[in-house]
């Protein structure tokens, strides 16, 4: 932070600057006041009409050349006729020699060498003048632009240094970080924001490749296309050819029930039910010749391995009298034969004197 004796030594220079006039700007007052005086004789300079264009001067230059340049033509004339005049009245005329005429061309040469080596003098001066105007012109606008930066960061040191007093104001000494907590804080930053990098990078990496992925399953699509259009085809013929099934299926499910209702009534079964997994009630119903409202229907309970779905057991319940089944069950089991068992059942129930 800046101390306060640098800032005010530059306020005092800045306010210097603002009150000191560029030696310029004294010449350009000298320049008018002098174009001024110097163009009341001269009404027809293109300087009277705005003596503060400088694109005037070249214009009023040449004319002003152009004028002494035609008075030095008269005056040379004026003065050679009168020398002329006075040599050819005079009582004693001068004689001219060679000599003279040499001495004079001498002169003549001599004050033309002169004129021309002033002449390159000027030009050489003009030049130097235009190049350190065009110098000053840009330092001076190199010294404006950095004097308008160095107000710029003034009152920016200004603002900070008001801003610091306000925090510092607002937050009291033992409320602030110290220089290892604060670095301690940077560097949990500086980890936190490598870490974020990091995470940014794999996934554009994991974008790359999913991106890829994508365009190579689009690719994949594309060709599938008329696979799919093949399949959609094969689809729809497959659902005919099901409906066609179902319809047969439901045909031959329906002459299976008939068939089984048939031969359960052939065996005189009433009805089939499986109180669980490993045992079957087959309900044999009395003769319609000879059952009676007193008549109850007796029931086969057959016995299996849940495992192997062999015969373990059976008996015969609610038996009219006269009726054992129990060398029947026996043999059964040996030969696990439960079909051979259910028909032996309902021969003994019918001629065995069971529902005689």
């Amino acid at each position: 932070m800046a101390s306060p004796d640098v800032l005010d030594r530059s306020q005092r220079l800045l306010s210097a600057h603002s009150i000191t006039a560029l030696h310029l700007h004294g010449a350009r007052a000298d320049f008018l006041q002098k174009a001024s005086h110097d163009l009341t004789t001269h009404s027809d300079s293109a300087l009277s009409l705005d003596p503060t264009n400088p694109a005037l001067v070249g214009a009023d230059l040449k004319m002003q050349t152009d004028f002494f340049g035609k008075l030095k033509f008269k005056f040379v004339e004026q003065q050679t006729k009168e020398n002329f005049l006075k040599k050819i009245t005079a009582p004693d005329p001068p004689l001219v020699q060679p000599e003279d005429n040499a001495s004079l061309e001498e002169q003549n040469r001599e004050e033309k060498g002169e004129l021309k080596r002033a002449k390159v003098d000027l030009e050489s001066r003009s030049e130097e003048m235009e190049r350190l105007v065009e110098d000053i012109c840009k330092e001076h606008d190199e010294y404006e632009s950095e004097i308008a930066q160095v107000t710029s960061l003034v009152d920016e040191i200004r603002a900070m240094q008001l801003e610091i007093a306000k925090l510092r104001a607002t937050h009291p000494p033992e409320e602030r970080l110290t220089p290892s907590a604060a670095s301690s804080i940077l560097d949990a930053q500086i980890i936190d924001l490598q870490t974020l990098s990091d995470t940014l990078e794999r996934q554009a990496t994991s974008q790359t490749a999913a991106k890829r992925a994508l365009a190579s399953s689009a690719r994949e699509l594309d060709g599938l296309g008329a696979e799919r259009a093949a399949a959609e085809r094969l689809g729809e013929e497959a659902r005919r050819a099901r409906g066609e099934v179902e319809e047969g299926v439901g045909e031959v499910n329906r002459w299976l029930d008939a068939a089984r209702e048939a031969y359960q009534a052939s065996l005189g079964i009433q009805d089939i039910s499986t109180p669980s997994t490993s045992t079957l009630h087959i309900a044999f119903s009395p003769p319609s010749t000879t059952s009676s409202s007193g008549d109850k229907p007796c029931t086969l309970v057959l016995t299996l391995n849940p495992a192997s779905w062999r015969l373990l057991s059976g008996s015969l319940v609610n038996a009219p009298p006269g009726v054992d089944v129990s060398d029947a069950v026996e043999r059964a089991k040996v030969n696990d034969d439960a079909v051979r068992l259910i028909q032996e059942v309902f021969w003994r129930l019918r001629g065995g004197g069971g529902w005689a």
